[in-house]
């Protein structure tokens, strides 16, 4: 089916599974615009918006804060071939396991414009957790503030990450990658990366040896590791 959300507000709901706000199921198509979700709860994943397998959903103008999931997508979760498509849309002070504002397990999700701000992960990726076989695609937007305990205060990616012009600002981790953990494939153009911190390795980026990274005209000031990088 097809549903729209619109000039609304999703906020204080509690789901014992998934979907704390939203549940997209399979091969539905939602879109939100101009709308709040607000505080909602998770006992697994998907704080804000659960997007099923093989769903779509778009999001615009929309603001996600101060969602949680107990293990992953604070703000939203986006499964197995699902795609979601987030124009202007704001995440903030989201918290989960891994990824505390986005987990894309294995789907396709593309950011554009907006921002994730002080989102946080207990695990990894404090704004963005990206599973082994997920496309990800930012352009234009900011990460700033983010925090992890292990791995990417702003991003971890153990898939396919594509970043053009993007801001990442203050992030911090409490292991590696202040900014961004990568594992996999890191395109990276036009961005810079400006007093991000790591209590270990990478205070910009932590780049494993099993990724492939291509940077091309790209700024790196002011970043700290405690370790190496």
């Amino acid at each position: 089916g097809t549903v729209a959300i619109v000039g609304s507000t999703v906020q204080s709901n509690m789901a014992g599974t998934d979907g704390g706000g939203v549940y997209n199921d399979r091969n539905a198509t939602l879109s939100i615009s101009g709308s709040t979700l607000l505080s909602n709860e998770a006992d697994r994943d998907g704080g804000g918006i659960y997007n099923n397998a093989s769903a779509s959903v778009n999001i615009i103008d929309t603001t996600l804060s101060g969602n949680t999931a107990v293990r992953s997508g604070g703000g939203l979760f986006n499964e197995i071939v699902a795609t979601a498509t987030l124009a202007n849309t704001r995440f903030s002070a989201n918290t989960a396991a891994d990824g505390g504002g986005i987990y894309n397990q294995d789907g396709v999700v593309s950011v554009a414009g907006g921002s994730l701000i002080a989102n946080a992960a207990t695990a990894d990726g404090g704004a963005i957790f990206i599973s082994s076989s997920a496309t990800t695609t930012l352009t234009s937007t900011t990460l700033s503030g983010n925090t992890s305990v292990r791995d990417g205060g702003g991003v971890r990616n153990d898939g396919t990450l594509t970043v053009s012009d993007v801001n990442f600002a203050g992030n911090a981790s409490g292991r590696d990658g202040g900014a961004i953990f990568n594992n996999r494939t890191l395109n990276l153009t036009d961005s810079t990366f400006n007093g991000n911190t790591a209590a270990g390795n990478g205070g910009a980026l932590d780049l494993n040896s099993v990724g492939v990274v291509t940077i091309t005209s790209s700024t790196l000031r002011g970043n700290i590791a405690t370790a190496n990088g």
